[in-house]
């Protein structure tokens, strides 16, 4: 019987000068500011590319298979954010925190108009990153009088029962007895 043979390869850089990137004071605002503005991943990596020519490959790691010895660079994304300590909705402050943050939001809107995206939004331009069904529950057990819980858009639902046949002729969807 033959001998098996395994081989291993590195992949190598074939990028003709090295990718440094920004200082890290400017990549940690950058970094923040992306995640204020709620960026997605590949967006995050196309506004680096444009802003400072820094240039991290965007790898789907479930569908390309990345051999053992090599390291993928879709990780360098997350270890920068990582490094810099740039929140995420996954990782959101602790419920008291958070219940704090929304109710501050919650006193600045004297009608009490905003929902839960709005809230979400404020807060993370402020740096703060929660989910909206914790902003949801929050609002929910803190201000149940809020219009966040009433009518969608301040409109009254759509009327049933009714469809029209024509100009000038509408029916009931069931007709009367009789």
């Amino acid at each position: 019987m033959g001998s098996v043979s395994v081989f291993s390869f590195s992949v190598p850089d074939l990028s003709p000068t090295r990718n440094l990137g920004p200082p890290d004071d400017v990549l940690r605002e950058a970094l923040h500011r992306y995640a204020s503005l709620r960026l997605k991943s590949a967006q995050r990596l196309a506004n680096l590319a444009h802003e400072f020519n820094y240039h991290i490959k965007y790898v789907r790691p479930l569908l390309i298979l990345i051999p053992n010895n090599a390291k993928s660079r879709s990780t360098k994304l997350k270890e920068l954010n990582t490094e810099f300590n740039v929140g995420t909705v996954r990782k959101p402050p602790p419920i008291s925190v958070a219940t704090t943050l929304v109710c501050d939001k919650l006193d600045e809107d004297i009608n009490q108009a905003d929902g839960p995206d709005t809230i979400k939004t404020l807060l993370a331009l402020d740096g703060h990153q929660i989910p909206r069904d914790t902003i949801r529950q929050i609002v929910k057990d803190n201000a149940p009088e809020s219009s966040l819980f009433g009518l969608q858009n301040g409109l009254a639902p759509a009327p049933t029962g009714l469809f029209g046949l024509g100009l000038g002729f509408e029916c009931r969807s069931k007709p009367k007895p009789g």
